[in-house]
């Protein structure tokens, strides 16, 4: 048993599918690629994770389907007792995915983001969410090269970016090739996964099972970023 693995999914817009993201990859971790899940951890001040899996128990009460996790809440006003948490975490060896809340004015969320192995960031190609991702990734970056120069600590965290409303649905063609030539940018700086459509399945998400429909829009992208995560061959050189 090796450390666990501490995945944040963050993005600081709200409503980019950081909650749905979250269920949709732990729920196909453990049943499609077969790996222990320990929890996925619930820092939102909505609660929203945390209140679809008291809903989901009330709803398979009785059936054949357990939890296949935990779905656990944490207060991001303990930010000082973060780096602890994550330590402790590491040495129970599952795997552990973070929601966060669609803003990244908290210290806590930044101690998420130091300290996690792969941050995954849900966006999609309209305007409003493309400039909150790209504040969000200037962000991230201006933390990583402070963090560098102020303490020395380099964070060595990855992201992976996954597109959320699949663009050939969508736009005229001249936006359709903006698209693709941003796609090519975060390409050169980033994990860029397949897209995941905006579709009624992965809208019905949960946190006990993940059915056919989501398997079919979503699975492309769900096994890209499993593999990013549990396979080192295919770890990225050009990935900052």
């Amino acid at each position: 048993m090796g450390e666990s693995k501490i995945i944040v999914v963050c993005n600081q817009k709200g409503g980019a599918g950081k909650s749905t993201l979250c269920m949709l990859l732990a729920n196909y971790l453990v049943k499609e690629f077969h790996l222990p899940v320990g929890a996925i951890i619930d820092t939102d001040f909505q609660k929203s994770i945390v209140k679809k899996r008291e809903e989901d128990k009330k709803i398979y009460k009785g059936t054949v389907i357990t939890d296949p996790y935990q779905v656990v809440s944490y207060s991001l006003s303990n930010n000082s007792q973060i780096p602890a948490f994550i330590q402790q975490l590491r040495q129970i060896g599952l795997t552990y995915i973070i929601d966060t809340p669609g803003s990244l004015n908290n210290n806590g969320v930044f101690a998420f983001l130091a300290l996690a192995d792969y941050i995954i960031c849900p966006f999609n190609y309209l305007v409003l969410t493309l400039n909150s991702t790209t504040e969000f990734l200037r962000y991230w970056h201006n933390l990583k090269e402070e963090a560098l120069q102020r303490t020395e600590f380099e964070i060595n965290t990855k992201v992976i970016l996954v597109p959320c409303l699949k663009p050939s649905c969508m736009g005229t063609a001249a936006e359709k090739e903006l698209w693709n030539k941003l796609r090519e940018h975060f390409e050169k700086l980033y994990f860029v996964a397949p897209e995941i459509p905006n579709s009624t399945a992965v809208g019905r998400t949960n946190t006990m099972v993940i059915t056919p429909e989501q398997l079919k829009a979503a699975g492309e992208a769900l096994n890209y970023i499993a593999n990013i995560i549990y396979n080192p061959n295919l770890d990225s050189e050009n990935e900052e």
